[in-house]
């Protein structure tokens, strides 16, 4: 199966380039990380693709302060009959290969576990997000650990086939700049699930901005690697597309 991975388009800040036509990339299906637009923005633009989409929420899609429960009921009942399965802690069987999709929002532990309400009070007082969606630290939170136990549960389930994972946020400090910790807002963008990576064959995120293509082995002894991609178009203003692929199709 032939995946096109985007994440990040954030179309609230400048359409799809028009030269780039979406339909003509050769691919089975289209995986869409989160970031694509504010509200149901992304999914508009998902519908105008002529192939299967598996789409994730991320954060901005929460902006504009709308109940989060309200805009997600919203958006299911918009995608529903369509070619669009909008995922959240949900699992999706496509021709052999098994797709399990969430926002997993962090748990601002990535500093460290001893530093976790540091990070959250940060986040609070310091990022935008917080500013513009309807949740708080404290309910991020809870809806990471609701992600976390859906993807540990259906990871430790054996599957004969293909697995592969898609998040908005990152799931390993691997992804972040240098390949690890380097500041507070890090505590926003991943989350140390380096165990659980190892157990899926492919894992799409977005989030960070920051193209990436690794292979995660895990600790200790673990059935992986996992391989993690991120295709970000990013913001152009701050030069962030230099690096996105607009085409990338990657063989599962």
């Amino acid at each position: 199966m032939k995946l096109h991975i985007l994440s990040d388009v954030h179309l609230e800040f400048g359409k799809w380039p028009r030269n780039v036509d979406v339909n003509a990339i050769d691919a089975d299906v289209t995986i869409l990380a989160g970031d694509i637009g504010v509200g149901l923005e992304g999914i508009q633009w998902a519908l105008t693709i002529n192939r299967p989409v598996i789409y994730v929420f991320g954060n901005h899609e929460f902006y504009g302060l709308r109940p989060m429960n309200d805009l997600w009921r919203t958006a299911k009942s918009t995608v529903a009959g369509t070619h669009i399965h909008l995922l959240e802690n949900e699992e999706l069987v496509l021709n052999g290969v098994r797709f399990l999709g969430c926002t997993l929002w962090t748990d601002f532990c990535i500093l460290g576990a001893d530093r976790q309400k540091f990070a959250m009070n940060f986040a609070s007082n310091e990022m935008s997000d917080y500013a513009n969606i309807s949740a708080t630290p404290h309910d991020t939170l809870s809806l990471h650990q609701e992600s976390r136990e859906f993807l540990g549960c259906r990871l430790a389930d054996a599957f004969n086939g293909t697995t592969v994972v898609i998040t908005h946020h990152a799931p390993s400090a691997l992804s972040l700049t240098d390949r690890k910790v380097t500041s507070e807002t890090d505590a926003t963008c991943a989350t140390n699930l380096d165990a659980l990576v190892a157990k899926a064959n492919l894992w799409v995120h977005g989030h960070t901005h920051i193209p990436v293509d690794y292979l995660c082995f895990g600790p200790g002894i673990c059935p992986g690697p996992g391989r993690v991609i991120s295709n970000p178009r990013g913001y152009a203003e701050l030069g962030e597309m230099l690096d996105f692929k607009s085409g990338l199709v990657v063989e599962v």
